[in-house]
């Protein structure tokens, strides 16, 4: 059923069956026998003539009047014989030669009847039937858009590209398998786009596999586009409203943009900010109320927005792609079995280091490149400002939309809770402290240290939440039941790795991101954030640090991985 396209364009003919004076008229006497007739007034139908491109056609005709007053002149025109008999008069001005037309637009393909007529005296005067063909080679392309179901209504879209301005009725043929769309009828689309031709149809979302195809009908002939099949978005939030999302495969996704607490972010658009590979999301929109987006099945990370009416973020969402972690659970304590933003499980594998997050935010920053060969080099210090600097930097490689953000960088100052979110790829510092403006008094509670619970700042997938010190710091000492120190870490090691029964737990060389944004001991030293604020130094916060076993803080704008507990 599809049709196809030909670009070479004929222009139409116009031909109408009478000798054709060098004018386009024949002026004629019908009863040339008669004296009296002879003198009688002579209308006359002309050639048409057609502008294929612009798909306009003039009628022309004349009229002799014998020296009476012409009172009406003009045309009768249909698209058969019979047509043009029944049509309204298409009345028109008189030149002082006696000669009328009208310029008919939209002309569409095929047969076109005209017949010239005037009125004198309250009598009507015809011309013969004349008529003309319109003939353009190329017909209209159909493309089925991308339709998806959303809030309990099915949007079919289409468009279609056309050479010229015809007439045309677009719609769309839908059935519940994709081969019974050809054997259905075309229902007519109740949204048209002329000037862009586009076009669209609202359906109730019965729930059943939806196939479809764009149609569009010129005169009695249908031009298809291809048949696709509605997409359902898997819903994400279904689980629960999180910063986080875990994707595990490819395919098609949604989620409701509410933050953890619930309530609904607003925003009139929505698009991706930073991607750690090519393709992994794509196709991001706001459909209904919904942030939709397609995943590619590759592992990585990615980071999708709302925005405002003046392009702003006005809140970020972390996609994490991989494959899915697993709960483990010890003396009562559930966490995750990787890192945030981890693609690998093993901890030779700079995959499983995972996303670096600044105290308190919500937002992931990208992680390491390559794991550290020589513990004692001072490569570690490369890689300033999240550009990878060949092999002396420890910056992994990311996209970004220049749309939406310059890329991860660094900037040398505080900021507060509203430059955070409209600035999630921007890593604030200053040495020696800062990140947050804020007093420690004022921040505590950004992770949930203190109420325990899962806040709005929250990074972890729904579900899950950054434990305090004294839960990350329990878990792994109940693991590591020799507790050893982690002083002098070989070449070789990457972490540390236990094997309890049949179970692996893995805690890798995470390392961290300095106040200056700066990756520093990639697969070597162990750090993970906790939510617990320092209760003796200010702008600092515990985190856990290398096995040392001992009550560590560090700057709040340092970046450091995080290991989720499960919300009991």
């Amino acid at each position: 059923m599809k049709r196809y396209i030909y670009y070479t364009v004929l222009l139409a003919l116009a031909a109408w069956n009478g000798t054709g004076c060098s004018d386009g008229y024949e002026y004629f006497n019908p009863n040339p026998g008669d004296e009296e007739q002879a003198a009688s007034p002579i209308v006359n139908t002309g050639k048409a003539s057609v502008n294929a491109m612009a798909g306009t056609a003039t009628m022309n005709g004349n009229c002799n009047d014998m020296g009476q007053t012409v009172t009406e002149a003009g045309f009768l025109y249909g698209r058969t014989a019979a047509e043009m008999m029944k049509s309204e008069p298409i009345v028109c001005s008189v030149d002082a030669e006696g000669r009328f037309s009208y310029t008919l637009s939209n002309v569409d393909n095929g047969d076109h009847y005209f017949r010239a007529y005037m009125i004198i005296g309250g009598q009507t005067y015809n011309g013969r039937t004349g008529w003309f063909e319109v003939k353009v080679a190329s017909v209209p392309e159909v493309t089925t858009e991308f339709s998806e179901a959303a809030g309990g209504v099915i949007s079919l879209k289409g468009s279609y590209k056309l050479d010229r301005d015809l007439s045309v009725e677009p719609g769309f043929r839908y059935a519940t398998t994709e081969d019974g769309v050809s054997s259905v009828q075309f229902v007519r689309a109740t949204q048209v786009d002329e000037l862009n031709k586009t076009f669209s149809l609202d359906i109730p979302d019965t729930g059943q596999p939806c196939f479809f195809q764009a149609v569009v009908r010129m005169s009695t002939d249908f031009y298809d586009g291809q048949v696709s099949e509605v997409i359902r978005p898997k819903d994400l939030s279904a689980a629960g409203v999180a910063n986080c999302y875990i994707v595990t495969e490819g395919g098609w996704y949604s989620i409701d943009p509410k933050r953890p607490d619930g309530t609904t972010v607003a925003g009139t658009a929505a698009d991706w900010v930073w991607s750690s590979g090519s393709g992994l999301v794509s196709g991001v929109h706001l459909s209904a109320g919904r942030i939709v987006f397609q995943t590619s099945g590759n592992a990585g990370n990615a980071g999708i927005a709302l925005t405002n009416s003046t392009g702003e973020i006005v809140w970020s969402w972390h996609i994490w792609m991989t494959q899915a972690p697993a709960a483990q659970t010890v003396n009562g304590r559930t966490f995750l079995d990787r890192n945030v933003g981890a693609t690998e499980f093993d901890g030779a594998l700079v995959g499983s280091l995972g996303l670096y997050f600044q105290w308190g935010r919500k937002d992931p920053f990208i992680g390491a490149n390559r794991i550290q060969k020589d513990y004692a080099s001072a490569v570690e210090y490369e890689g300033t400002g999240f550009q990878t600097t060949g092999d002396t930097g420890y910056t992994a490689l990311f996209l970004y939309n220049d749309v939406l953000c310059e890329g991860f960088k660094f900037v040398n100052k505080d900021m507060d809770m509203a430059t955070s979110i409209a600035n999630p790829t921007v890593y604030y510092g200053v040495y020696n402290g800062g990140g947050w403006k804020d007093s420690n008094s004022e921040v505590k509670d950004y992770w949930g240290g203190v109420s325990g619970t899962k806040t709005n700042n929250d990074p972890c997938p729904a579900g899950y939440r950054v434990p305090t010190f004294d839960e990350l710091n329990g878990y792994i000492k109940d693991i590591d039941t020799g507790k050893t120190a982690q002083e002098n870490v070989s070449a070789q090691s990457f972490g540390r790795k236990y094997t309890i029964g049949d179970e692996t737990f893995m805690f890798p060389g995470s390392a961290l991101r300095v106040w200056s944004a700066k990756v520093r001991y990639p697969g070597r030293l162990t750090f993970f954030w906790t939510a617990t604020i320092s209760p003796s130094a200010e702008k600092k916060a515990l985190n856990f640090y290398d096995y040392r076993w001992t009550t560590n803080a560090d700057p709040i704008c340092s970046g450091m991985a995080i290991r989720c507990i499960r919300i009991q």
